[in-house]
């Protein structure tokens, strides 16, 4: 990144195609992106679809209540037992979803000792979310 900045998926799009080494980025498409502190973009509190949209451009921070045994104590599966529970005191980078298990993937900082090595899943819920996590969600603007 510090010899080359990093691109932007409209000006180096993602083509599918079967290849069985890595080949070299053309340098000539790649338009550093810079990066201030501070610029965020806040996506609409307790909207699962405006998070999913985002989602499938970057990963983003989302607010969660981590106060619960079951969050603490989590270790790997579906988690979906902290209901009621939106006193927010953490964040967490969600970095993914699966329709099919109606699950948020995201990456926690408590270390590769926490969850599935330091990731972890939770149901999808409208409103608040599951532990909150659908009242605080943003991400760097780009």
């Amino acid at each position: 990144m510090n010899q080359n900045g990093i691109s932007t998926e409209l000006d180096y799009p993602f083509v599918q195609q079967q290849q069985t080494r890595f080949l070299p980025c053309d340098k000539n498409k790649i338009k550093p992106v810079s990066y201030q502190s501070g610029t965020l973009v806040t996506i609409q509190a307790n909207n699962p679809y405006e998070m999913k949209q985002a989602l499938s451009k970057q990963p983003i921070v989302a607010s969660i209540a981590s106060g619960s045994l079951a969050f603490q104590l989590y270790k790997s599966g579906v988690m979906s037992n902290c209901h009621g529970d939106t006193d927010i005191n953490h964040y967490v980078l969600l970095v993914g979803y699966n329709d099919l298990e109606n699950s948020w993937t995201f990456k926690n900082s408590w270390g590769q000792t926490w969850g599935m090595q330091g990731y972890a899943k939770i149901t999808i819920e409208q409103g608040n979310g599951l532990c909150g996590i659908n009242m605080d969600v943003s991400h760097p603007k780009l």
